[in-house]
């Protein structure tokens, strides 16, 4: 078995793997990083190194080549950004692998050889994530993904701190292993329990045309919520002129026009002030929320009901299959889906027109804000 590898200490050395009927068992993680110790020393290299390590210095040499954090995720198949932030060793050490309490000082290209000789482990985490990569390059889908939760800064909102329990690993396993197309030309940002007026929806995914934002003043970044709820009012109710939004605001309006006007998103045409063509101004194409619950369904329904005010299409996520039928005829009625992790979606709405409110108004300069933001730091 495993477990009886004899250890020679003597040397640093270990002893191979036995051969035979063992060889066709199926290898298990502690035979892996026996076969990875193996190699290590026939590499030359110290067999202090784990698996593990490998996979920090995959991410940390992606990331020093200066490859968009978003793509690093999704090559290392991890569901949050700030795990894969962890393993950004940049700060900690110019080159090399670092292992919890243990630094050896090499070349990438030291690693590089070593993980020629790891060709499964090579395979999993860099291989078959490009070529998929390149698949869906080639089928016209833009993987241009960005999670943003609790610790994003600098887009105009807060998100309540993520919190365990089934609820947190059911929304753990929709970010993981559910696939939203993408359609061409547009990016994905994934918004997780970000602070609105009705609460914290579990997920809300944007979908928007990133080819619109390019033309943007970069003074839209400076328009506050209550700058937004005006801009929506324009578009909702039409031109108007400045005495009438005093009386139905307040006089502090002007100044608040005047930054829509500087963000040319609004103008003043014969004393009314009009918003700019919505395909110019608007790059969401479709705002999704989500809404998980394992167990009171009809307050998740409630929330997610809630939901509709922002998003396109609202969906109750739960792990399983209703079986109140009742619960399926209300989701109809209010025009909300229902997602289940063990058969997908038992009910699919019709998906409605965006802006439906000034939150999706807000959903959509968040996403843009993100996207720049990501742009400066690169930068």
């Amino acid at each position: 078995m495993l477990g009886r590898r004899r250890h020679r200490r003597q040397g640093r050395q270990i002893a191979p793997l036995p051969r035979g009927r063992r060889q066709r068992r199926k290898l298990t993680e502690v035979g892996y990083a026996a076969d990875s110790k193996r190699r290590l020393l026939d590499a030359g290299l110290p067999h202090l190194f784990s698996p593990h390590c490998f996979r920090v210095t995959v991410v940390t040499y992606l990331l020093n080549r200066n490859l968009r954090l978003e793509d690093v995720q999704y090559l290392a198949g991890c569901s949050n950004p700030r795990t894969t932030r962890i393993y950004d060793r940049r700060r900690r050490c110019d080159a090399g692998i670092l292992s919890r309490g243990f630094r050896y000082e090499t070349t990438y290209e030291d690693i590089a050889a070593v993980m020629r000789q790891f060709p499964h482990e090579a395979e999993r985490i860099v291989i078959q994530p490009m070529r998929l990569h390149k698949a869906q390059i080639a089928a016209g889908q833009d993987m241009s993904v960005t999670l943003l939760a609790a610790g994003a800064r600098g887009i105009g909102t807060s998100f309540r701190r993520q919190r365990g329990g089934p609820e947190r690993t059911l929304i753990d396993w929709f970010l993981e292993d559910t696939r939203v197309r993408l359609p061409s030309g547009c990016r994905m940002t994934i918004f997780q329990e970000p602070r609105l007026e009705s609460g914290f929806p579990d997920l809300v995914i944007v979908l928007w045309r990133e080819r619109r934002t390019w033309q943007w003043n970069p003074a839209r970044v400076k328009l506050t919520s209550r700058d937004i709820r005006l801009l929506h009012y324009l578009h909702h109710h039409g031109p108007a002129a400045l005495p009438f939004l005093e009386r139905f605001f307040d006089r502090s309006v002007a100044p608040q026009l005047h930054r829509l006007e500087e963000a040319q998103v609004a103008f003043c045409r014969s004393g009314t002030w009009r918003v700019r063509p919505l395909d110019k101004i608007f790059a969401a194409q479709q705002i999704i929320a989500i809404e998980a619950k394992v167990d009171d369904l009809r307050g998740g329904l409630h929330q997610a009901v809630l939901n509709t005010w922002f998003a396109s299409i609202s969906y109750l996520l739960t792990p399983h299959v209703p079986r109140s039928e009742g619960l399926l005829d209300r989701a109809s009625a209010f025009g909300v889906g229902l997602w289940s992790r063990k058969c997908g979606i038992i009910h699919q709405p019709s998906s409605g027109p965006v802006p439906r409110s000034y939150a999706s108004w807000l959903f959509n300069e968040w996403a843009w804000k993100a996207e720049l933001s990501s742009l400066q730091e690169q930068v």
